[in-house]
């Protein structure tokens, strides 16, 4: 008989359990790597649980598989304050109704963790457990800094001259998480993209070809936003 996993608690969300997300890895490199990385999120509040041992197998996974399961949430999450159950946004700092700190506990530990400001983001760090969780919405900003700074590279490297491209490329720093849908999304961007570039002759001959690129695009996107995760677990608790 198959034994149940252990379902940590969501630290944002109330009486709620995160989801175990099972990712397939590569032949494992060395003895200490398992051939399977288990992430935890809550598909309420679109969290993750990012322990520091998942840090070198994070950097195995497809970034398409990662992004492709977690929950899109398109606002700042409202959460219930842990004290009196007011509803209070996730990024806010204090309750407004008791004046309850937005200190997290650890879903593994249960202690409280550390609030630590890393390059505008506000993270919860775990010291015991060596786990960071990243709010959705943390999550968004990341994929946004890099999408900004994709857009930005290819617009210097003289693509401008495929404005139907750079049109729909220029989607992914709207919409953060675009990627987890793929070409089907970028399709849903063409209407847009078509009435944005009407005024400009033979400026939607290649929309396919876009969306293409957009796809592309969005993938390499998702790989970045992999690596930053990685490297600010590691960079937390270095040292």
């Amino acid at each position: 008989m198959k034994q149940l996993e252990s379902r940590y608690p969501c630290p944002v969300c109330l009486g709620v359990t995160q989801e175990k997300l099972h990712f397939a890895l590569p032949r494992a490199k060395s003895p200490v790597e398992t051939g399977e990385l288990v992430l935890d999120h809550c598909a309420r509040c679109g969290g993750v649980w990012f322990g520091l041992g998942e840090v070198q197998q994070l950097r195995r996974v497809d970034p398409s598989l990662l992004w492709g399961r977690i929950i899109r949430r398109s606002e700042v999450h409202r959460m219930q304050c842990h004290q009196c159950h007011t509803h209070v946004a996730r990024n806010e700092k204090k309750c407004p109704g008791c004046g309850w700190n937005l200190a997290l506990e650890c879903p593994v530990c249960a202690r409280t963790m550390d609030q630590v400001a890393h390059s505008g983001l506000r993270l919860d760090v775990c010291r015991t457990c060596k786990g960071v969780w990243f709010d959705h919405d943390e999550l968004a900003v990341i994929w946004k800094l890099e999408a900004n700074a994709l857009v930005k590279e290819r617009r210097g490297i003289g693509e401008n001259a495929q404005l139907g491209s750079l049109v729909l490329l220029d989607a992914l720093t709207y919409d953060p998480f675009l990627a987890f849908y793929g070409v089907q999304a970028a399709g849903h961007l063409v209407g847009g993209a078509a009435e944005a570039m009407a005024h400009v002759p033979g400026a939607l001959a290649n929309v396919p070809g876009a969306i293409g690129g957009l796809a592309e695009a969005a993938g390499e996107v998702a790989s970045s936003v992999f690596e930053t995760i990685a490297e600010i677990i590691s960079g937390l608790f270095s040292g």
